[in-house]
């Protein structure tokens, strides 16, 4: 209701955002947090049950650590997914970015969000993101259809379809990972100086 204060958000940057070196991408799809209920793995795990079914031979690849841990494990195991999902624990800030670097497909089904650096650094190594379209956060970093999917929360069912759709057709994720290295510019050290500039004077 302010409609006074003006308000501007300047994100933070990201050094590299040009990715020259040539990707080897793995069957492997990614997503690195904390694990903790509002970062909404738990979610994760019952799209990628359902991804499976079609789908064999891929990886899914959780990074970070917390106290639900132990329950996402259990929660894999009950699913009878083990076998596919990779709990790697905390990893430093150059493993995370080779992680996403080799990987498919970034995905994200937190409940709330921030401005999640980890998407920044995603669209940077030409990695497109799905992700479920929570309040604040996802819509800020991804272009629905350019650079990622916004998939309506709790939506397992096109979740899943957006996953098979962009893993099926090469030609649109070629595209999409262009895109994605593109839309990454705008975080640049250089970008992001001028608007302080811009804003300081």
């Amino acid at each position: 209701l302010n409609k006074k204060t003006k308000c501007l958000t300047v994100p933070n940057f990201i050094k590299d955002t040009k990715d020259t070196k040539d990707i080897e991408r793995e069957k492997q799809i990614i997503s690195v947090g904390r694990l903790s209920a509002e970062k909404g793995f738990d979610r994760l795990l019952l799209i990628w049950e359902k991804f499976l079914v079609n789908n064999e031979g891929y990886i899914l690849k959780i990074v970070g650590d917390g106290q639900e841990k132990e329950n996402l494990i259990r929660l894999a195991r009950s699913l009878d997914i083990s076998d596919s999902v990779v709990f790697t624990g905390f990893l430093s800030n150059d493993e995370v970015i080779e992680e996403i670097r080799k990987s498919k497909i970034y995905v994200m089904t937190s409940l709330q969000e921030a401005l999640p650096m980890v998407l920044i650094e995603s669209i940077s190594k030409g990695t497109p993101i799905v992700a479920y379209d929570v309040r604040v956060g996802p819509r800020a970093i991804i272009e629905d259809g350019y650079n990622g999917f916004l998939v309506k929360e709790n939506d397992i069912k096109t979740f899943v379809e957006k996953l098979d759709f962009l893993l099926k057709e090469n030609d649109v994720y070629s595209t999409m990972s262009k895109n994605a290295i593109t839309s990454a510019n705008r975080y640049s050290e250089k970008n992001l100086k001028d608007i302080w500039f811009e804003i300081l004077n």
